[in-house]
């Protein structure tokens, strides 16, 4: 069990989870560095990363909050010395506890985002590794912290639903599958054409 949490960030940019203790409780106000709201899609079937498939525009959205693992959560991490890419929680717009995770079932789902540091986990907590295409991998810290996640073929689970973790990329001398590819673009919301400078 972690024996900090989470900590105000001192000089850093970027909230620190690793550093609180029972007398300083995470706060919200820790996880603020966060950005506008995107979607996550996969490069082999454009579907976008979406858990709760309601009508809610803002369901198929995320947004991505970037942190830093201290102490025992960051030991946790068995590739932090060769991919040292920092760590991310993807946040649901307007629920800033409401974080991606990979349940024990294999499938994505939402979790509450200092809950899990809090336990240790690491359910919520992805490292984006950048590719030569522009499309990312993402890892997740379970287990052995060297599996992305990845579209699978199953005819017996919805399209939507097929994406899972399996063992990340991370030979150079191979190309990555497209299906453990990801890309970031804008939120799914209305829009309106926007009227041009006179």
């Amino acid at each position: 069990m972690a024996k900090d949490l989470i900590k105000e960030a001192d000089a850093s940019p970027s909230p620190i989870a690793g550093q609180a203790n029972a007398k300083n409780p995470p706060r919200f106000d820790d996880f603020e560095n966060i950005t506008n709201p995107m979607q996550i899609r996969n490069l082999r079937t454009g579907i976008p990363i979406n858990i709760r498939r309601n009508r809610d525009f803002n369901s198929q959205n995320w947004q991505l909050r970037q942190f830093q693992l201290r102490g025992d959560l960051l030991k946790k991490d068995k590739l932090r010395d060769k991919w040292d890419f920092g760590y991310v929680q993807f946040v649901e717009p307007g629920k800033r506890d409401n974080c991606l995770a990979i349940d024990e079932s294999g499938f994505l789902a939402i979790k509450s985002c200092l809950a899990d540091l809090k336990s240790g986990k690491l359910e919520t907590v992805f490292s984006i590794i950048p590719t030569s295409s522009g499309a990312v991998q993402i890892r997740s810290l379970v287990l052995d912290s060297n599996e992305c996640l990845s579209m699978f073929d199953n005819p017996q689970v919805p399209e939507y639903r097929r994406i899972g973790i399996l063992p990340c990329s991370l030979d150079f001398d191979f190309y990555i599958d497209t299906a453990e590819l990801f890309f970031f673009t804008p939120p799914l919301t209305r829009a309106s054409a926007l009227k041009p400078k006179k």
